[in-house]
This record gives structure tokens, C-alpha cells and sequence, in this order.
């Protein structure tokens, strides 16, 4: 596995279990943040899918193996929840002898990610509680752009404010996304891992090959009162990431109609 953030310690259980595997950290030999950092410090420059198949060439490379699992997390507004975080995470299985890629998922709006300016030690402190500190870490920015990751005591927190904010006493402050500093992240990595082992057992009905399993939602979830489509999902799609072949599933999340109060006709 090609991780340096500790992230085999809810992937490997369920690779040994689901699927008979051993899974072998390559966190040492393996610089993973060459491929970019969530502070920004080093630019993202491929997607997502094509970041974690670069990861996992690297822990081919560097393990001698046929298999190599990666891990990817992203983050961003809610394309539904206003005024909410959307966390998604992929992780991918490479099998470089069947020249087999298979990606499980995972999304959800039950993230801490959040940043902002403060301008005292106390605001400071209430944007960490808030999230969820100190079981969450969270990381500094000074005006000349140095970074203090990792923090995860007051003392620390403390610390880091006194030697980082700027003379006008102001610090950037933000969530530490890295995973074994956030365990509500790893635990939407362990949810994208089961995905994972679900999709690769699962076989398409047109060419036998595994991976097949949800692609995106189709909207369109009637209200319980008027009728009118909502945003919520009607219909899943489940697609075959080798010859694409697409399966709807109706009402994926069990409900027949929405609640009014997600309705653009009866909450406009």
C-alpha cells in the first residue's frame, strides 16, 4: 500500500478479511505528498482517479508486487447542503498482472473540514473544540506562509499561536485533513475500503469481470405532498468501470417520496 498518513490501519483489515490478502505499508519508502498536500504546500496537478494510479504504480514499483492499493481524499462545498463540507474518499485496488483498475467510494457530509482567519488565542481555541479537538489535529498558517501541522494539545495549540501569528496578531488556521489526524476521515476511508471489496466481488452481468458498483445518482425523488422532483435521489446507477455497462436502481436510499421540506415548490 502506497500511504504515508497511517491509512492501513482500517484498509488492511478489511483486505484481509474480504478478500484473503496481506497488506504491507510502503509508508517509509514512499514520498506520497510529492503528488500534492491538502495545505497546499505542494499542488495537487492530477484528479483524483489518476493521482491514486500513480499512487499505486509507486507501491507496485517500490513492493515488487502484483497488487498495490492507494488511498484519496477530497473536499469541498456540498452540492446539495447549503452551507455544508462534502468529504469523498476513493481507494484503489491495481492488480498490474490483469491490468485491472477497481475504485470503491465513499461521500458524506459528516466531516470537520473547516479554515479561517482568527485574531486571539481564544477564538483560536473555540475554532479547534469545534472541531473536534484534540482527538481532530489541526494546523497553522503564518503570513509568510509557514505551516505548524499536527497540533493536538492546548500547550501546543498555545505554542504554535505565539511563535505563528503575524505582528497584527492574525494566523491561519485549519482542520488537519491528513488521515491519522482525523479519525472522522479514516473512518470515510473504511466505509470507501468496504465499497472497495464489495465492487470486487461483484462481477458485471455483460463481461464477468469485478468492480462493478455506484457511479452517480440520478435526482428526481418525488415530494410526499405536491409531487414536484426534488434533488434527492430517485435512481442509482451502477456502472462496469472495463465496458461500462449501466444498471439503475430505483429509490437507492429506500425512501418513495421526499420530505416537503427539501421541496423547491413547498420550501423555495
Amino acid at each position: 500500500m502506497a500511504t504515508g498518513h497511517g491509512k492501513e490501519r482500517v484498509i488492511g483489515p478489511l483486505l484481509v478479511s474480504g478478500l484473503g490478502v496481506e497488506l504491507v505499508p510502503l509508508d517509509s519508502e514512499l514520498n506520497t505528498d510529492a503528488l500534492g498536500t491538502f495545505s497546499g504546500e505542494i499542488e495537487r496537478k492530477l484528479g483524483v482517479d489518476e493521482t491514486l494510479l500513480k499512487k499505486c504504480r509507486m507501491g507496485l514499483l517500490a513492493g515488487g508486487t502484483d497488487l498495490a492499493v492507494a488511498s484519496e481524499g477530497s473536499f469541498g462545498p456540498h452540492p446539495v447542503l447549503p452551507f455544508a463540507a462534502l468529504n469523498e474518499e476513493r481507494v484503489m485496488l491495481s492488480d498490474a498482472s490483469l491490468g485491472l483498475q477497481v475504485v470503491g467510494r465513499h461521500a458524506t457530509a459528516r466531516t470537520n473540514y473547516a479554515a479561517g482567519n482568527v485574531t486571539g488565542f481564544d477564538e483560536l481555541l473555540e475554532f479547534a473544540v469545534r472541531a473536534r479537538f484534540p482527538s481532530h489535529h489541526v494546523m497553522l498558517r503564518n503570513a509568510e506562509g509557514a505551516w505548524r501541522k499536527g497540533i493536538s494539545t492546548e500547550s501546543d495549540l498555545r505554542s504554535a499561536w505565539e511563535d505563528m501569528k503575524s505582528a497584527s496578531g492574525v494566523v491561519w488556521v485549519e482542520t488537519d485533513m491528513r488521515a491519522m489526524c482525523n479519525p472522522t476521515r479514516m473512518d470515510a476511508i473504511e466505509r470507501a475500503t468496504q465499497d472497495l471489496v464489495e465492487r470486487l466481488k461483484a462481477r458485471c452481468s455483460r463481461c464477468a469481470k469485478p468492480g462493478v458498483g455506484w457511479v452517480r445518482w440520478v435526482p428526481g425523488l418525488p415530494c410526499s405532498v405536491c409531487g414536484s422532483q426534488t434533488e434527492w435521489p430517485r435512481k442509482a446507477v451502477h456502472q462496469c468501470p472495463h465496458c461500462h455497462n449501466e444498471v439503475q436502481l430505483d429509490f437507492p436510499q429506500g425512501l418513495r417520496a421526499a420530505d416537503p421540506g427539501n421541496c423547491p415548490q413547498c420550501n423555495p
